[in-house]
């Protein structure tokens, strides 16, 4: 239980800073280190799914598990995105331009998680629609976690593993805008390169070696490794992701923050609302400004509690009232008891 509390607190932490950094754009403040929860939630999931594996290591229930987790959300935030662009379509009388746009044919992409796993001409529209680019690196990792975890048996191999995939990351992303060159500006092929799973994989890599390593009693070498790189490269060598490494360390290896019984349930069910936070916020951004003007107000600082306060209760409330229990009703049918999360 102390482990799972301080990865709630992570988990927590790095939805906020995914929250913050779009918000900031909304209202005006600069919180680009935000975009770096990403790479925290990426790291997390790789540690996670090794310990998810070292208990059951069944590729059938682990795949039913994941599938759990992400697929009733995320279909029903895509219907949701789907309706919001054809209400404000109609709203604004350009309901023909959205229907061609981003509620075309392509938009179906989406629901199989193509986003970021080929390119297309069109990045806002067709990869990127409603910040949904992490969603195929995610799947993507999950589907070859088990794989992974089967390979990665010994913490030095894992380690050499993950060291040539981030030396080579540069190369890899050049390679991948040389190879979809010819494509439009507004095919934004440079994020496309960077932000594909291929491309991020090394996060997910980053996890799951933690948990190798510590599962081999060597996460003080592993941590050591990765101070050494920062103070040699001046921290300018995936300082961000280094850092996240080692907070998830100190997150499983210290006693929990708290041993109150009130408080570990409220920070459980934060987090276990944190994935709804990260889809749903979004499509709040898309119109709270709107509002925001009507209402009339123009202090700056009650607008960044507005936005924060819709963003996280809508989220909160979307996912406990209504989508929680669908992934309770859908794990009841498929999953067997001692797999629930």
């Amino acid at each position: 239980m102390n482990k799972r509390i301080n990865l709630d607190v992570v988990r927590i932490l790095a939805a906020w800073m995914v929250l913050s950094v779009h918000i900031g754009q909304h209202a005006g403040f600069d919180f680009s280190v935000g975009q770096k929860g990403v790479q925290v939630f990426f790291i997390l999931s790789g540690y996670l799914s090794f310990a998810s594996l070292s208990k059951n290591p069944s590729i059938k229930d682990y795949y039913k598990k994941r599938m759990v987790r992400i697929l009733p959300l995320y279909w029903i935030c895509l219907v949701l995105i789907y309706i919001e662009d054809i209400i404000l379509g109609i709203y604004s009388l350009s309901l023909s331009d959205v229907l061609a746009g981003q509620c075309g044919p392509q938009f179906l992409r989406y629901f199989v998680f193509m986003q970021c796993f080929t390119p297309t001409d069109n990045w806002n529209l067709w990869n990127n629609h409603g910040a949904l680019w992490t969603m195929s690196s995610f799947v993507g990792f999950y589907i070859v976690a088990p794989f992974l975890f089967r390979l990665m048996k010994n913490f030095y191999v894992s380690l050499v593993m993950l060291v040539t995939l981030m030396l080579g990351r540069p190369y890899l992303v050049t390679w991948i805008q040389n190879v979809f060159s010819d494509y439009p500006a507004e095919a934004h092929i440079e994020w496309f390169a960077s932000m594909n799973p291929l491309a991020e994989l090394y996060c997910f890599l980053l996890g799951s070696v933690l948990f190798v390593a510590i599962r081999e009693k060597k996460q003080i070498v592993y941590a050591f490794i990765f101070i050494m790189a920062m103070v040699v490269t001046a921290f300018t060598w995936y300082q961000y992701e280094l850092l996240s490494v080692l907070l998830i360390l100190l997150a499983v290896s210290f006693n929990p923050i708290t041993d109150n019984v009130r408080i570990c349930k409220w920070l459980s069910a934060v987090s276990g609302g944190s994935f709804a936070l990260y889809l749903v916020h979004p499509m709040v951004l898309q119109v709270a400004p709107s509002i925001w003007d009507k209402i009339g107000i123009g202090n700056k600082w009650l607008y960044i509690i507005y936005l924060y306060v819709l963003c996280i209760g809508i989220a909160y409330a979307l996912y406990y009232l209504f989508i929680s229990k669908i992934e309770r009703y859908i794990s009841g049918r498929f999953l067997k008891p001692s797999l629930g999360e």
